[in-house]
Formats: structure tokens, C-alpha cells, sequence
């Protein structure tokens, strides 16, 4: 993930997985509303390409540097709501399932949406947001 010249490669590739389960609504919205909104943050300077291939690069460290720091989360006792898209190839069910049970007082709400439930489904997002603060 050091060379940018692979940054066009990921990008296509990561965008025909989020297609790969989406409804004909929700490709569409990503390819009107978030698609070019993503490819202006790599178009435009200073590019996003640098961060993007960071992060990307460093994943798995990411993902042990957070591990070790999971009791944190065990001992949040607040109320929790994972908002989750069912779609999402990355982030699936089980992903989800794994992260709830972390937290001792957690619910998740199951959206039809992709990876961005915010971007896809946004009033429903934000009532679930609601529906928490109201609980």
C-alpha cells in the first residue's frame, strides 16, 4: 500500500464489493451520492490517496491495537446501539455480533443499508439515534 499507483485499483475494487449485495437503490445512491463525493476527496488537492493507503496499509495493526484495548469497551456500561447495514461486505452480521458483545448493555438495529447506513438510509439512522435518546 505504499505505491499510489494502486490506489485506482483498490478504489475500483472496494466499489464492486459494495455493489456486489446492493439493492438497485442502494447502487444507485452510492453512485450518485457517494461515489463522486469519494472520488473528489482522491481528485482534488491535497488527495485523500496518502491517508486512504495508510489506513489500508495498516489494518492489521489497527485491528491488534484495538483488540488489546477491548476491555475498555467491556467496561462502558451506558447503552449501546450498533447501527448496521445488512448489505455492508466488509462489516457483516457477524462483525457486528462480535462488536455488541463487548459492551455489556448493547442492541443492534438492523438496517437495510451498505457499509455507509448513515449515507444510505439516513432518517432511518436518525430515528434509531432517537429512539435510543428517548429509551
Amino acid at each position: 500500500m505504499t505505491d499510489p499507483k494502486q490506489a485506482p485499483w483498490l478504489l475500483h475494487f472496494q466499489q464492486s464489493m459494495f455493489e456486489a449485495k446492493a439493492s438497485t437503490a442502494l447502487k444507485d445512491r452510492f453512485d450518485t451520492v457517494l461515489q463522486p463525493v469519494i472520488n473528489a476527496n482522491f481528485a482534488n488537492s491535497p488527495s485523500s490517496i496518502p491517508a486512504f493507503l495508510s489506513m489500508t496499509g495498516d489494518a492489521v495493526s489497527n485491528l491488534a491495537f484495538n483488540t488489546r484495548h477491548a476491555s475498555d469497551l467491556r467496561a462502558f456500561t451506558p447503552p449501546v446501539q450498533l447501527i448496521w447495514g445488512t448489505a455492508d461486505p466488509y462489516l457483516n452480521s457477524g462483525v457486528c455480533e462480535a462488536l455488541a458483545a463487548q459492551f455489556p448493555n448493547s442492541r443492534i438495529k438492523s438496517l437495510p443499508a451498505n457499509h455507509w447506513p448513515q449515507i444510505d438510509l439516513p432518517q432511518d439512522v436518525a430515528a434509531a439515534m432517537l429512539a435510543v435518546v428517548a429509551a
